[in-house]
């Protein structure tokens, strides 16, 4: 067995308590039995660090939890009150690239994310999990910390290979995304045209590189630590530059399974189709942004934070937690960078909210597309529910060309001002406003029409009819005219639900407008329908829509017509 220099790496909580047993190197008979904590790992030793002499030779042995009270009994006395422990074994999983196998097609087919992914990473996982399971030496560290430990300072542990490899290829991995490559944007691209001289250079450096690699290996982008500067490295099979200290930000496979199904022997080609297709600049702004927290970068124009903003495209996270998932689910996001590192670091809640906006563009516009849909529908349902579907046409829908003119008008401004101004639509209470006016309107309009029942109807009725009576129960004790009061509520209740300032302000405008000429008109028949009871009536009740009053006079060239909403 094969010792680690561990001044560096601590390891986790102690799986279980070692009972290691002495062997007589001459007779090979166990000579006793000592028990020691397997949390500590000592650099010194050639194997295990226990009292032993000249004679003995020592080895780990592990007994599982249910032979502990029998073992306990059998040696109370040379263990000394030996305590109880159960065995933990730790392994670790073969993890899912962050996309779809085939949403990297046609630069990596489906094929190769297959045969990499679960032929060639799945057997280094298993391979790994294989020496875990076979050695206690190797438990409690983190992969990080494995693959360094295990390198061993130069003189790699033939356990280094495996844990090494899942690393990389878990790097790899998250190092593409669907629709990736192109350039990077704010401070990445910034720290690469500081360190490169531009990004072209940087590219053609990156190309040369892997092209010039000889054998089996990786090429890597690395935050070079003690020079705070960027840099293009390779390695030969597993090596990693995490145990040189660097700080890897993006790699490329440069092992032949990586790219010979679909490129052959072209790997011109497969560095062409990475860079310009694959590679995922917002992944290495994260881990840029994670590096220059603890690598004095100078002036910082890496966004130590990211967030993700359902409107703009970003995702916030704290310096060094790393998002994958998110960033290929969304391979439109983009980075901001804020003010200060102490804002970035105590800033929690705004974390919380960029992951409860993850869904926040199509919640947004659904929203608005089923308050339409209900409003629209509901008014057929109740008018063919109260005056008989032989009454009802698809006017009672009450779509006219008017009506969806306005709104494509509110849906072009909401792309058009997320496109152009994409903080206007990130004003969340604002937005929670027109929701809560949006249902209050519905409410409103539902229960006049409900309340009203057969004097209800969508036209202005010039002739009375025997169902016709004056309502002024219910919501109309405390409007004239509730089914316009919620409209109007509802409509505009639509564009605040959007941040659509304009069309809500048109709306707002347009809507009264409509109601302020169409009551007065509506309101003298209703004085020739209900008289004196109608005025009394209207004296004491408002109209229901601001600034709005009945008509003085019954002169029916004073108003104008129009028709309901």
């Amino acid at each position: 067995m094969k010792s680690f220099s561990n001044q560096f790496y601590p390891r986790l909580p102690p799986p279980s308590l070692y009972q290691v047993k002495y062997y007589s190197k001459t007779t090979g008979q166990e000579i006793g039995l000592h028990s020691i904590d397997g949390y500590y790992l000592f650099p010194s030793s050639p194997s295990c660090q226990v009292p032993v002499t000249g004679s003995f030779a020592c080895q780990f042995k592990t007994t599982p939890y249910k032979q502990l009270p029998t073992l306990f009994k059998q040696k109370k006395k040379q263990f000394n009150g030996f305590q109880r422990a159960s065995r933990v074994v730790s392994y670790y999983a073969l993890k899912t690239p962050p996309y779809k196998l085939d949403s990297l097609e046609p630069y990596m087919s489906k094929r190769t994310v297959e045969v990499h992914w679960k032929g060639h990473h799945g057997a280094y996982v298993e391979g790994l999990n294989k020496a875990l399971a076979k050695s206690d030496i190797l438990y409690g560290y983190t992969l990080d910390d494995l693959v360094k430990v295990t390198y061993n300072n130069g003189n790699p542990s033939p356990d280094f290979n495996n844990a090494a490899q899942v690393w990389n290829h878990d790097f790899f991995w998250e190092s593409m995304q669907p629709g990736g490559g192109d350039m990077p944007e704010l401070g990445m691209l910034e720290q690469i045209e500081k360190d490169f001289g531009s990004f072209t250079n940087f590219r053609d450096k990156f190309a040369e590189t892997a092209l010039t690699l000889f054998g089996s290996g990786w090429v890597w982008l690395v935050l070079k630590r003690e020079e705070r500067r960027l840099e293009v490295v390779k390695t030969q099979n597993a090596v990693t530059p995490i145990v040189w200290g660097d700080i890897p930000i993006i790699n490329l496979d440069m092992w032949e399974h990586a790219y010979y199904l679909d490129y052959k022997n072209d790997k011109e080609n497969y560095i062409n189709a990475f860079m310009d297709h694959l590679v995922s600049w917002n992944m290495a702004m994260a881990r840029l942004a994670h590096a220059e927290a603890f690598v004095n970068l100078g002036e910082p124009k890496i966004p130590i934070a990211i967030y993700y903003s359902a409107v703009s495209g970003g995702f916030q996270v704290t310096a060094g937690q790393r998002c994958p998932d998110v960033f290929w689910r969304f391979p439109g996001i983009r980075l901001r960078k804020l003010s200060s590192l102490k804002q970035i670091l105590g800033d929690m809640k705004s974390e919380v909210s960029g992951l409860m906006m993850l869904a926040a563009v199509p919640f947004q516009l659904s929203q608005m597309f089923l308050a339409v849909f209900f409003f629209h529908s509901s008014e057929y349902v109740l008018a063919a529910a109260i005056h008989g579907r032989s009454k009802v046409n698809l006017g009672s829908l009450l779509i006219s060309k008017a009506y969806v003119f306005a709104m494509m008008f509110s849906w072009l401004e909401y792309v058009v001002e997320i496109a152009l101004f994409p903080g206007l639509k990130e004003y969340w209470w604002i937005s929670n406003i027109g929701l809560v006016m949006v249902i209050i309107g519905e409410i409103i309009r539902k229960l006049a029409i409900i309340t009203a029942g057969l004097s209800f109807t969508h036209l202005i009725k010039v002739y009375h009819e025997e169902h016709h009576s004056l309502i002024t129960h219910g919501v109309y004790r405390f409007f004239r005219h509730p089914s316009y009061t919620g409209f109007l509520i509802w409509s505009v209740g639509t564009q605040i639900m959007l941040c659509n300032p304009i069309s809500a302000t048109g709306f707002a405008i347009v809507v009264w407008r409509f109601f302020a000429q169409r009551i007065p008109y509506e309101e003298i028949f209703l004085r020739q329908f209900f008289g004196s009871k109608y005025e009394e009536y209207a004296l004491r009740t408002p109209s229901g829509v601001p600034f709005v009053k009945k008509l003085k006079g019954s002169n029916l060239n004073e108003a104008v017509m129009g028709e309901d909403s």
